[in-house]
């Protein structure tokens, strides 16, 4: 028997019902904010560069203004895989998904969509 927790009062939810709510607390739960991928790809671009707010702003050329080489790429793309559990393609690399932190974010983000649609 199962119970209907968006009720004050505990009432019988049918199947259905429990797996429609299951479904959109793990959708809920799984996709992170926006703002808080930014925020996490911000603090390792900062991290990684030895830099701070003040030099590099999120849209800021990181690769052409030379914050970050290939190597500097390969631990970016090992940082996406490890926090937000998202491959990133050989053809996936591409100065648009990459060229600054806004991109980065937008690419992780709708990866992330993706895998939960």
């Amino acid at each position: 028997m199962t119970y209907c927790c968006l009720n004050k009062t505990p009432q019988k939810a049918n199947n259905i019902d429990n797996k429609i709510i299951t479904i959109k607390l793990k959708h809920l739960i799984m996709l992170e904010s926006e703002e808080n991928i930014k925020e996490k790809v911000r603090q390792h671009i900062f991290k990684a560069t030895l830099s701070d707010g003040e030099i590099i702003k999120d849209d800021s050329p990181i690769f052409e203004l030379g914050l970050l080489n290939s190597m500097g790429l390969l631990y970016l793309i090992d940082f996406i895989k490890k926090e937000f559990d998202a491959d990133v393609t050989d053809n996936e690399l591409t100065k648009e998904n990459f060229e600054s932190i806004n991109n980065i974010t937008s690419f992780v983000n709708n990866k992330l969509q993706k895998k939960n649609d």
